[in-house]
């Protein structure tokens, strides 16, 4: 982020991810549901594109900050949140943590969906802030996931008793990665690919690619995507490479 800059980085977040990079040829779950005549809603989930155009607004603390225009045109399913961005619920009031990517705004949308009867026959929500204290504290806090629990008893509490919220709904709760432990010196934990895979030539950040380009690199925090770009060489190189 420091190297593209903040601008970049929160237009590739708020708008290339659904409305560029993500390729046309496939289809999310809001497109395919709404094609067969079922509304879906999409709260605080990265990926959401669908066939309705919304307008996410942009903050006057990130406007000020940042050469982001006022407002991006975006595609999303019938009900669209993204913390201060785009929200459901007018009142909603949790968005000073992180511009409303928490988990307690998120709680809020779906509680405004319920009490409203406005709640469509698909929702996806996301509750980030579970990955973030883990990240930070390592995998054995369960800090996070208290308050997952927590806010997930707000929700329940909507309806008359928790059976009635399970007997007539479909519930489906996920974790998006298993997490490990690391070294805490980080010159020992860390490995530079960029050093490993130093014999092929590798994309530079931010720059286009070039003919002479052999791999794309694209680090995640604790796992990273290697794409060959190349057809001189087998992925079973790189994996030799990389297994020392």
């Amino acid at each position: 982020m420091v190297n593209i800059g903040v601008s970049q980085f929160a237009e590739d977040t708020l708008y290339q991810f659904n409305n560029v990079d993500l390729s046309p040829n496939v289809k999310t779950l809001h497109e395919v549901l709404d094609k067969r005549g079922k509304q879906t809603a999409s709260i605080n989930s990265i990926i959401y594109r669908g066939n309705y155009e919304h307008a996410l607004k942009i903050p006057k603390v990130l406007a000020k900050t940042t050469a982001l225009p006022d407002q991006y045109k975006t595609f999303g399913p019938k009900m669209l949140s993204v913390g201060a961005f785009i929200r459901q619920d007018e009142k909603n009031k949790h968005l000073v943590n992180r511009l409303g990517l928490n988990d307690a705004f998120a709680a809020q949308e779906l509680k405004y969906l319920l009490e409203n009867n406005i709640l469509p026959e698909f929702t996806i929500m996301y509750f980030p802030v579970n990955d973030h204290v883990v990240h930070r504290k390592g995998p054995m806090t369960t800090e996070g996931i208290e308050e997952i629990d927590k806010n997930l008893q707000e929700i329940l509490n909507v309806f008359p008793n928790w059976n009635t919220a399970l007997d007539n709904m479909i519930w489906i709760i996920i974790g998006d990665s298993k997490q490990s432990s690391i070294k805490k010196n980080k010159d020992e934990a860390l490995i530079d690919l960029r050093k490993a895979l130093s014999n092929y030539n590798i994309l530079k950040l931010d720059e286009p690619v070039r003919n002479k380009d052999d791999l794309v690199i694209t680090a995640n925090e604790r796992m990273a995507y290697i794409y060959k770009i190349s057809e001189d060489f087998s992925l079973q190189d790189i994996a030799s490479r990389l297994s020392r």
